[in-house]
């Protein structure tokens, strides 16, 4: 009998993401292989989550279900402005197979409210008539379906048609990793969301366990990067609370500072040459989270804005891309990469904050920057 022992150690990181496969390490018979998968986020250790505390039951108005009836998907979103809604890329920008753009035609947005007892009030988080999203600013390229597995990118804000949220906004609170973990060490974060092993949809579930790994809060000279890397958290979660909010309770005042979005895991396999003749149960490290501190710059215009549905108005808006050489493509009021990209190619020449969507702002601010002549009768 030929006998062979091959132990590897693959550090897999998990989202909603292609497998990558990096450049492996030959020693002997042996390899060092490096893979990302498709995973839930994890429970660690005792399974600390609870239903909502009393002290917290307004949050039914202010986080809600993201539900995507086209690939029957379904995320954790949070209300952060009037019409504007906080939720994971992965959520939005997932399609079905053999689709070129996420199917988006049959996304809404469920949310609970006290004037209406034991009932959800309900909107279409997008329009049907695009080949993108024409009112979602995300960190990942809208004109793509998410592939990636770069976690500061997995996030996601959907301006919504109707102002169901209303005064229930959750504000955004950007601080460093370090303050979070701090933050987290005095028992003030805590995640809510919809978990899919407990009424999903229905129940939002609790937990305040939420250590921070990989920093160290003592060290006392920290670097305030531009970028946040991920928070590496151990809040328990489940399946379906992708884009939940990571929480910071001061005093009486609650803030979020980041969305939950993937898990950390660990797994041995055994290979021989190029393949993988045996893998071993996954380990779990930690969960996943987005800094605020990445995004929340883009909120504020984007809560402002008005995004038109009428075709007429964004084939106004292409003639006068086009016209002022940022467009090429079709007047065909149809919202697409092209017209995308030529949205943001304008704003970002004229130094404004570049979203890349259709608003009545952009509209007026073509017409205001291109000469009236240069505009086709």
């Amino acid at each position: 009998m030929r006998l062979f022992v091959i132990l590897l150690l693959a550090m897999i990181i998990v989202s909603v993401g292609t497998a990558s496969r990096a450049q492996p390490r030959m020693t002997r018979a042996f390899e060092l292989g490096v893979r990302s998968l498709v995973h839930r986020v994890h429970v660690f250790g005792k399974d600390d989550r609870i239903e909502l505390p009393e002290k917290y039951k307004h949050l039914r108005e202010k986080i809600g279900l993201l539900h995507n009836s086209t690939t029957n998907y379904g995320c954790t979103a949070t209300c952060v402005a009037p019409d504007v809604i906080l939720t994971a890329a992965h959520c939005v920008l997932k399609a079905a197979k053999k689709k070129r753009f996420a199917d988006t035609t049959g996304l809404k947005f469920y949310l609970w409210s006290s004037k209406v007892p034991d009932m959800r009030i309900r909107t279409d988080a997008l329009y049907s008539n695009d080949l993108i999203p024409r009112n979602v600013v995300a960190g990942y390229p809208i004109s793509k379906i998410f592939r990636g597995s770069d976690f500061k990118q997995d996030w996601a804000y959907i301006k919504l048609r109707r102002k169901i949220c209303g005064e229930n906004a959750l504000p955004l609170k950007p601080i460093t990793n370090v303050e979070i973990a701090k933050a987290a060490k005095a028992g003030k974060i805590f995640e809510v969301g919809f978990h899919g092993d407990r009424e999903f949809g229905k129940k939002l579930l609790f937990t305040n366990k939420c250590k921070i790994k990989g920093i160290n809060i003592k060290k006392k000279r920290q670097k305030s990067p531009k970028v946040f890397s991920p928070i590496r958290h151990l809040c328990d979660l489940f399946q379906g609370a992708s884009g939940a909010p990571m929480m910071l309770e001061t005093g009486s005042e609650l803030s979020i500072v980041g969305i939950n979005v993937a898990e950390f895991h660990q797994q041995r396999y055994l290979k021989r040459g190029r393949k993988i003749v045996k893998r071993y149960r996954k380990k779990p490290l930690y969960n996943l989270a987005v800094n605020v501190s990445n995004f929340s710059e883009y909120l504020p215009l984007l809560s402002w804005i008005t995004i038109p549905a009428y075709e007429f108005r964004l084939i106004e808006i292409q003639k006068m891309l086009k016209e002022g050489k940022f467009y090429s493509g079709k007047l065909d009021g149809i919202f697409g990469p092209a017209t995308w990209r030529a949205i943001r190619k304008f704003e970002k020449a004229e130094k404004n904050t570049v979203l890349g969507l259709p608003s009545i702002e952009v509209f007026f601010a073509l017409k205001g920057t291109i000469k009236p002549e240069q505009v086709s009768k």
